[in-house]
């Protein structure tokens, strides 16, 4: 077309690159259900799930009766996402811990949900999801 201009055809359809069709998507406070733990006795194994976990640890991602949960790799579910948190279409392909943040009933504002705490104390789980 012209003396600096070089059309050639592209070495392979985007659309036929899966990658492209891939979305993350990072929970933050306000996707995840902040008392989940807190609401479990101290003996309960979700405490001693959620402090094997590091940063970087796959989860699975599932949904049971309703509920939308991650699990460890043995199965425990050290999280569940709000209500309220929406997700966009597709499947979540994989679930990655990003951050760990420690909860204090205390923190708890509403007086209700302060009262079903079982422990003082306990980690909340900030993850990535991957969404196909």
């Amino acid at each position: 077309d012209g003396e600096y201009l070089l059309r050639t055809p592209p070495a392979a359809e985007l659309s036929a690159i899966p990658e492209l069709d891939r979305r993350y998507r990072y929970l933050g406070f306000a996707d995840v259900d902040l008392g989940y733990a807190g609401r479990r006795g101290p003996a309960d194994s979700v405490h001693r799930a959620i402090r094997r976990l590091r940063v970087g640890d796959p989860l699975r991602f599932s949904e049971t009766d309703g509920f939308r949960e991650l699990r460890d790799g043995c199965g425990v579910v050290v999280s569940r996402l709000a209500k309220a948190c929406k997700l966009p279409p597709g499947t979540v392909a994989s679930a990655t811990v990003d951050a760990i943040a420690v909860r204090t009933k205390g923190q708890t504002r509403n007086p209700e949900h302060a009262a079903r705490c079982r422990v003082e104390e306990w980690e909340v789980l900030l993850c990535s999801l991957e969404i196909v």
